[in-house]
């Protein structure tokens, strides 16, 4: 106890260097005014005594830089043998330096996780043009304890004529598993519902084909589908002439 006492003092003693260099200007301020009214005392005028009692001192400077050297030095030390008490006591406490490992590595890569899906999420800006400008709103219902729940087609379609907004699209909350198939053997892909001013919204354009449009959305239009690059290239295998061709999607055929 009484070494991490006095390791947390020396680690004080760094971060509050200004501190105490601060500390060191009062000592040699009050050294001098004692030395010089001494000698103005002794008939010396202020002026003289003054520099006298800064000749009797030595250069102000030089003690400030020789007590900086002093204290980085005895902290250097005192850190090094710290470490070496540590170390002799982890390996006397082998099962306990096991469990101060195991946990610091525990806490780092939480901690590094956490960044990774804050600095993810909130910190990088979203790959689209003008992210600022993005805005997601739902429908709230206090009795059902719903909150930016999925709208109801309805409402969707009577907020696209507020003039509040530049242009709207709809999308379905979440990510869902659809099954592929015709393409060799059936797999889960994820897929989402929007609508067809989606993408213009994000102003997006396909690399390859089109988007469908806004009319294409509701019940009566031909099922259609976007797929991502990375689905093009590893099911598709790539081929531009799978482009306007149809798949199927939880067995129903969609262009």
């Amino acid at each position: 106890m009484h070494r991490l006492r006095g390791l947390l003092a020396r680690i004080r003693a760094i971060v509050h260097g200004e501190r105490a260099d601060r500390e060191l200007d009062e000592e040699i301020r009050f050294h001098l005014d004692q030395e010089a009214a001494k000698l103005e005392r002794g008939g010396l005028s202020p002026e003289e005594a003054r520099r006298r009692a800064m000749v009797a001192f030595g250069g102000v400077s030089q003690t400030r830089e020789e007590h900086r050297d002093v204290r980085v030095v005895r902290w250097v030390a005192d850190a090094s043998a710290d470490a070496r008490f540590a170390l002799r006591s982890l390996r006397r406490a082998p099962v306990i330096a096991a469990a101060a490992v195991i946990t610091l590595a525990l806490g780092i890569g939480a901690a590094t996780a956490i960044y990774t899906v804050v600095d993810a999420v909130l910190l990088k800006p979203l790959p689209f043009p003008h992210p600022e400008q993005l805005v997601v709103i739902g429908e709230d219902n206090a009795e059902r304890e719903w909150h930016l729940q999925d709208a109801a087609p309805a409402n969707y379609l009577d907020w696209k004529q507020l003039s509040a907004f530049e242009s709207m699209g709809g999308f379905a909350d979440g990510h869902a598993n659809v099954t592929f198939t015709g393409g060799g053997e059936p797999r889960m892909v994820s897929a989402a519902q929007v609508t067809g001013s989606f993408f213009q919204v994000l102003d997006v354009r396909p690399s390859l084909g089109r988007t469908f449009r806004d009319e294409e959305t509701w019940d009566g239009a031909t099922p259609t589908a976007v797929v991502s690059d990375r689905f093009w290239r590893a099911v598709l295998g790539g081929d531009s002439s799978a482009i306007g061709k149809s798949i199927r999607l939880n067995g129903r055929e969609v262009q």
